[in-house]
């Protein structure tokens, strides 16, 4: 049981204890006065006791605290005294409480032992819940791939016509699945398709415009040359993949992790980029020409003759990056006139990044006073 599942029992236990206790003092009002009563009434008595038994002189004589001379045995018993009745009565009331405090430590454990089953219970059946569900993806799984490819062999899904059925039928088949297995499943899928040559540019034999990509896992995959135009990757794990080539134009690639990924000639004009971790990336040639680059990281991004034009790069940072003949003419890189102050809508940083005689700026831009370096 990890901690954090024992404060959430800890908490429910708690809950539901200052539950019981406010349902309790609203059903039992009028006992609870009289016990508060009764509460003030024995702490008096108990601090007045205290006091005679420290001060004996100044207690009456029928309490027993005073400090009196016993008389001689007469055969007549002697009136009782507070103290006589407290001695008979203390050690059955210690006795009581004693009982009534273990009654609670055991009702308490009973409760703690009663969540953590029922919190054991959620978890069996969500763990449960978890395993049918994989069983039931990678049972889509296995009959997906055995359709593909009796498509393959039997149908000659790769000589087909983009007007045949059986392309359609592929497509929807593909979509489908995509919809209803997790990130790393995606990527199997990813990777079937591409090894098969059903999703390799210029012409893919199964597009996969619309296809559900989100969170895809294919970190380190090789995807050159790769169709994935008007896919959703929106946070899609590809670091280090190989997709030198390849087309992801209006691709929604929001958050996406492409760090040290080799994107040499990649075509993503459209794409969407807005925050992606592209660190150490290799963009040289590529071409993302109206892409929404707006707070993405391309630190130490190889940009060599990449095309930027009209690319919004408000708040990107390109701090170190090599832009030697990089195009960025009409490339948005200030913030809109109605920004607000902390909105992340900032000026791109250029901090030590690299560029040439080549390199084309927007206009009005200093890349100088933003700390570029300029090399021969």
């Amino acid at each position: 049981m990890s901690a954090t599942e024992r404060n959430q029992a800890q908490e429910l236990e708690n809950r539901n204890a200052w539950g019981r206790w406010q349902n309790w003092s609203i059903e039992h009002a009028v006992l609870g006065f009289i016990a508060a009563v009764m509460a003030v009434f024995l702490l008096i008595l108990l601090a007045v006791i205290i006091f005679w038994a420290l001060f004996p002189h100044t207690a009456p004589a029928w309490t027993g605290f005073n400090e009196t001379t016993h008389p001689l045995y007469t055969g007549i018993s002697p009136s009782k005294t507070l103290w006589d009745w407290l001695g008979l009565l203390i050690i059955p009331l210690f006795l009581a409480i004693g009982a009534a405090w273990i009654g609670r430590m055991q009702q308490t454990r009973e409760m703690r032992a009663h969540a953590f089953e029922q919190m054991q219970a959620d978890q069996d059946r969500e763990n449960d819940w978890a395993i049918e569900m994989d069983r039931q993806e990678q049972v889509l799984m296995d009959r997906y791939f055995e359709r593909i490819t009796h498509y393959l062999l039997d149908f000659d899904l790769r000589s087909s016509s983009g007007e045949d059925e059986i392309r359609t039928i592929a497509r929807a088949s593909t979509l489908a699945v995509l919809r209803l297995v997790n990130a790393q499943r995606k990527g199997m899928v990813i990777q079937f398709l591409y090894e098969t040559g059903l999703i390799s540019t210029p012409r893919p034999v199964i597009e996969l415009e619309g296809a559900n990509l989100h969170e895809m896992a294919l970190e380190s995959a090789d995807l050159h040359g790769a169709h994935l135009a008007g896919t959703d990757m929106d946070g899609a794990r590809l670091d280090h993949a190989n997709l030198s080539g390849a087309n992801l134009a209006a691709g929604n690639l929001i958050e996406a992790q492409l760090r040290g990924a080799d994107l040499t000639d990649l075509y993503a004009a459209d794409a969407y980029l807005s925050s992606a971790h592209l660190q150490k990336a290799i963009l040289k040639s590529a071409v993302l020409t109206n892409t929404l680059l707006n707070n993405a990281s391309l630190i130490q991004a190889d940009l060599r003759e990449a095309d930027l034009q009209g690319t919004n790069l408000v708040g990107a940072d390109l701090s170190q990056a090599n832009l030697a003949g990089a195009n960025l003419s009409e490339a948005k890189v200030k913030p809109s006139k109605t920004a607000v102050a902390g909105d992340e809508d900032e000026t791109v940083l250029v901090n030590e990044a690299v560029y040439d005689a080549a390199t084309i700026w927007p206009e009005a831009f200093d890349p100088d006073a933003g700390g570029a370096v300029l090399t021969n």
